[in-house]
C-alpha cells in the first residue's frame, strides 16, 4: 500500500500529539457572563433611577454589574451581559464620558444579538437626535434614526413630575397581560417619532399628549431595543422601589407589569405573566393583655407586604373608638399607638392592613380585659391597683380587710 505524502504528514501529527505528556492540556479562552444586565451608572445617570431598576431585576430573578463611561471602551461587552441599561438622567453627560470606540462597542453589542434598555435620558440617548426644550442636538450612538421629543409641558414643564397616563397598545404582543392604561412617573422623558425606514412598533402612548408614542420597541441588527419616556421603575407610592422620590404622587397600580413583559421581549424569552399582586400579611399586635380604666396602653401593629408596598391600618378598638386606613407605613415597620378604655369590661382589638394599591389582609384580634373597678379619691389605693393589676381578685377578697374601704366602690 501506497500512503500519499499528505497522509504521512497527517500521521506524523497525530504520532507527536499522542506523545504529548498527560499533564499538559490545550487551554481554549471562554468567557463566561458577568451578569444578565449591565448598567451604567456613571456621570449623568440619576441615582434614584439606578437603584429602582436594580430592585426591578431583583424582583424578576435577574442580575447586575454597574459601570463608568470607560467600561464600553475597554471590556468584552458580547460574550459578557445579555442587555445594557441606560437609565434616566442626563444624555449630555453620557455623550461626554463614552468615547467613539464605546459607542461602536454598543452598537456591536446590540446588533450582534444583546438588548438595550433606555429610560427617559437613556432613551434620548439612543436616537440619531433629539428635541429638548425647543433646541435640536445631535445624538452620536444611533440605534433609533428619528426624533427623542421633550420635555411635554403639556404633561410637566421641565423639571416638575407627575403621574401620566399611557394608553396600551393591545395590538402589540408585549402588552397580551396588560390593562387598557398605566400610570406612569413622567419626569422630562420623550416622545419617539421615526424617520421614513425606521422599524419601530408602539408599545404605549402619552394620552395626555396627542396619542403620541411614549414607550417603543425595535428589532437592531440581531439585536432588540425598548425605550421608555416615562419611568415605569419608579413605584410612586410604594416602598418597593427603595426609593422615595414620586412617593407623593398617587399611583393607580404597579408599573413593574409592563417592564417585566418587556424585559421578557428584549431577553428573547417567551412572554411571561408577571406575578400576581399580593396582598399584605396579616398584622400582629402586641401589647399588654390586661389594664386599667383610664390610663393609656401602647400597643404595636406590623404587617409585611410581598411587594414592599406602603401599607395603612384599620383598628377597631372594641369600645366603638376606631381609626381608619392610618399611614402610610413602610412595610415590617412597627407602628406604635396608644389606646385608653373609659370603661371595664373585655375587649377585642381588630386591625387589617392594606397596601398602595387596596389589597387588603384578613383581621388579627387581640384580647384586653380592663376590670370593672373604679377608684376614687385615694391616692395610694390608686398606685397599688396599678402596680398589682394582675392580682385584681386577690385584692377584691381581701379589700375588706384595707382602711377606708367606704371610698373603693365596685361597678
Amino acid at each position: 500500500m501506497i500512503l500519499k505524502k499528505s497522509t504521512l504528514c497527517c500521521l506524523a501529527i497525530m504520532l507527536f500529539v499522542i506523545s504529548i505528556p498527560q499533564t499538559f492540556s490545550w487551554e481554549i479562552t471562554k468567557y463566561e457572563k458577568i451578569a444578565d444586565v449591565l448598567i451604567y451608572s456613571g456621570p449623568g445617570a440619576w441615582d434614584d433611577g439606578v437603584i429602582a431598576f436594580e430592585k426591578f431585576l431583583e424582583f424578576k430573578g435577574l442580575t447586575w454589574y454597574e459601570c463608568n463611561g470607560d467600561y464600553f471602551e475597554n471590556n468584552n461587552l458580547i460574550d459578557s451581559f445579555y442587555a445594557i441599561h441606560f437609565p434616566g438622567g442626563n444624555s449630555g453627560y453620557y455623550i461626554e464620558n463614552i468615547n467613539s470606540v464605546g459607542l461602536q462597542n454598543i452598537r456591536d453589542f446590540v446588533s450582534s444579538g444583546g438588548g438595550y434598555i433606555g429610560i427617559c435620558a437613556g432613551g434620548y440617548f439612543a436616537c440619531d437626535r433629539i428635541i429638548w426644550e425647543g433646541h435640536p442636538y445631535d445624538q452620536p450612538l444611533d440605534l433609533f434614526f428619528g426624533i427623542g421629543y421633550g420635555a411635554i409641558d403639556e404633561i410637566a414643564p421641565w423639571p416638575s413630575y407627575a403621574t401620566t397616563t399611557i394608553n396600551i397598545n393591545p395590538s402589540n404582543p408585549i402588552n397580551k397581560y396588560e390593562p387598557a392604561n398605566e400610570y406612569i412617573l413622567y419626569y422630562g422623558g420623550a416622545a419617539f417619532y421615526p424617520d421614513e425606514g425606521q422599524e419601530m412598533n408602539v408599545i404605549g402612548t402619552y394620552n395626555s399628549f396627542n396619542d403620541d408614542p411614549a414607550i417603543i420597541n425595535f428589532n437592531y441588527g440581531d439585536g432588540r431595543v425598548v425605550l421608555f419616556g416615562p419611568h415605569p421603575e419608579i413605584e410612586e407610592d410604594s416602598t418597593r422601589d427603595e426609593v422615595i422620590f414620586g412617593d407623593n404622587l398617587e399611583d393607580l397600580g404597579t408599573d413593574w407589569n409592563i417592564m417585566w413583559t418587556c424585559i421578557d421581549w428584549l431577553l428573547g424569552l417567551p412572554i411571561s405573566e408577571p406575578p400576581e399582586q399580593m396582598p399584605p400579611n396579616i398584622p400582629k399586635i402586641l401589647g399588654q393583655k390586661r389594664g386599667i380604666v383610664g390610663k393609656e396602653i401602647e400597643y404595636t401593629f406590623s404587617s409585611d407586604d410581598p411587594e414592599e408596598e406602603e401599607l395603612y391600618y384599620y383598628i377597631e378598638w372594641g369600645d366603638g373608638d376606631i381609626k381608619e386606613w392610618i399611614g402610610p407605613y413602610k412595610s415590617g415597620e412597627n407602628v406604635k399607638i396608644g389606646h385608653l378604655w373609659s370603661e371595664g369590661g373585655m375587649y377585642t382589638i381588630k386591625a387589617k392592613a392594606k397596601d398602595a394599591i387596596d389589597m387588603e389582609s384578613d383581621w388579627e384580634t387581640f384580647k384586653v380585659n380592663i376590670p370593672r373597678i373604679r377608684i376614687v379619691n385615694n391616692s395610694w389605693v390608686q398606685r397599688l391597683f396599678e402596680r398589682f393589676a394582675n392580682a385584681f381578685l386577690l385584692i377584691r377578697q381581701t379589700i375588706d380587710l384595707l382602711p377606708n374601704c367606704s371610698k373603693i366602690c365596685f361597678q
